[in-house]
């Protein structure tokens, strides 16, 4: 029995002994909870009560002062004669200044002045008549009426006299001056030859079998001077657009030829101004050099017989604005 009691005791005490741990642990950590959760507000009311004191000592310390001004006055009047003295006397020679300025400003020095300001005035309006003889010229009117008057009574006998002399050579002379300006502007007119090149490669040479095919499909038919020719219609009808001759002299073709015939490249040409949009013809002959290109093999050469690039054929556009305007 008493093995027993000890025992139910140990672990009642156990029991106890770890309740009021854990009791500890509890309270610890809801004192320590409600610590963080305070501090915020201590922060606030330290806060406000420092800002509190300070206010009270700012108003303390102006009272103080306040105080303190009579008190020194009262309790050592000599040396309260001296500091008293001292700001004295900077306000009555700031008086006395301000005094003087004001005699300065007063009306006997600036009377004087205007005095001798207003005299200067009408000077002004005396030198503004001064133009007024003015008048005098109203004096001369006569007498230059008087001359061109007399001027002009001889002037028209001698117009009268050399009219006649020369109205029948004026006629004569402006009627065959007329005509030329006429024969001189169809001169002036400006033209311009754009010429493209298809050439075989270095060293190379277009059969001419395969030549006259790429020709044909691309529009041109056999024409006058023996070459070919692009017209507004691919059917051969309407103004000739643009022209292919043979690179070689005489740079004529013979179509019944053309299957022993080789040549080392063809070229094709256009007038500027041509029939339309001179623009479109071009890139229409482009199109067709680069086509029949295509067809045998060949390269697009410039009129310099060098490889066509975007800067000349920027240069082709320029000469053509500069020969349409």
């Amino acid at each position: 029995m008493m093995q027993d009691l000890r025992l139910i005791l140990i672990v009642v005490g156990a029991i106890a002994i770890i309740a009021l741990l854990l009791h500890g642990l509890w309270t610890s950590r809801k004192e320590r909870s409600s610590v963080f959760r305070d501090r915020p507000h201590k922060r606030l009311k330290q806060r406000e009560e420092a800002d509190e004191d300070l206010l009270s000592e700012e108003d303390d310390g102006v009272g103080e002062v306040r105080v303190r001004r009579p008190r020194d006055a009262d309790e050592e009047p000599e040396f309260t004669a001296r500091p008293a003295s001292a700001p004295r006397a900077p306000e009555p020679v700031r008086q006395p200044a301000s005094r003087q300025a004001d005699p300065l400003l007063g009306d006997p020095l600036l009377d004087n002045e205007p005095d001798v300001r207003k005299p200067a005035a009408p000077q002004a309006p005396v030198a503004k008549p001064a133009p007024a003889p003015a008048p005098q010229p109203i004096q001369a009117d006569p007498l230059l009426d008087n001359e061109p008057l007399s001027a002009t009574q001889p002037a028209p006998e001698f117009l009268a006299a050399e009219e006649p002399e020369f109205e029948p050579e004026a006629p004569v002379a402006h009627q065959p001056e007329a005509p030329q300006p006429a024969a001189a502007a169809p001169g002036s007119k400006k033209e311009a030859v754009l010429v493209l090149h298809v050439a075989a490669h270095a060293g190379g040479e277009l059969n001419g079998e395969a030549l006259l095919q790429g020709i044909l499909q691309a529009g041109f038919q056999f024409g006058e001077m023996n070459i070919f020719h692009r017209h507004l219609s691919p059917a051969g009808s309407g103004p000739v657009l643009f022209s292919l001759a043979n690179m070689v002299k005489p740079g004529s073709f013979d179509p019944d030829q053309m299957g022993n015939f080789s040549t080392p490249g063809v070229s094709i040409f256009m007038m500027v101004p041509s029939y339309g949009d001179a623009n479109q013809n071009f890139k229409l002959m482009l199109q067709s050099a680069q086509r029949i290109a295509d067809d045998v093999g060949g390269v697009v050469l410039d009129d310099e017989r060098r490889m066509m690039t975007p800067q000349k054929l920027e240069t082709y556009k320029t000469r053509i604005r500069e020969v349409i305007g």
